[in-house]
C-alpha cells in the first residue's frame, strides 16, 4: 500500500552514518506471525464456521423483530446471561447477541 511505504532513518548529526542507510521495516506483529501459521482451515470448516454465523445472523434478527429490549433482558437473564456488565444498558442488539451466543452454546453442550 503506498501509505504504508517504510520511511528512511536520517543519520544522527554529528557521528557517522550507519552501515545501513535502508528503510527501517517493522517487524511483523504477533498476531500476523500467528495469521500466517495457523492458516490452516480447510473448506470444510470455513463452510461450517459459514453456516454457523448465517445461523447465527438469522436468529438475532428473528430475536430483534419478534421482542421488544424489555422482553429480551429478561430472556437473556433467564438464559444464563450475567448481571455483572449492566445489561440493562445495553442496546437491543447487544441483548439480542448474548442471548443468541447463549443459546449456541446450550446446543453444542452434549
Amino acid at each position: 500500500m503506498p501509505w504504508a511505504k517504510a520511511a528512511l532513518v536520517p543519520a544522527p548529526s554529528g557521528g557517522p552514518a550507519p552501515a545501513n542507510d535502508g528503510p527501517v521495516q517493522d517487524a511483523p506483529s504477533e498476531a500476523q506471525e500467528n495469521h500466517d501459521q495457523g492458516d490452516t482451515v480447510t473448506g470444510e470448516e470455513r463452510e461450517t464456521q459459514a453456516a454457523r454465523g448465517r445461523t447465527r445472523a438469522q436468529r438475532m434478527n428473528e430475536l430483534m423483530r419478534s421482542h421488544t429490549k424489555a422482553e429480551l433482558l429478561p430472556m437473556a437473564c433467564a438464559g444464563g446471561l450475567v448481571n455483572h456488565n449492566s445489561p440493562e444498558k445495553w442496546r437491543k442488539d447487544e441483548i439480542a447477541s448474548a442471548m443468541v451466543d447463549i443459546e449456541l452454546r446450550a446446543a453444542d453442550r452434549p
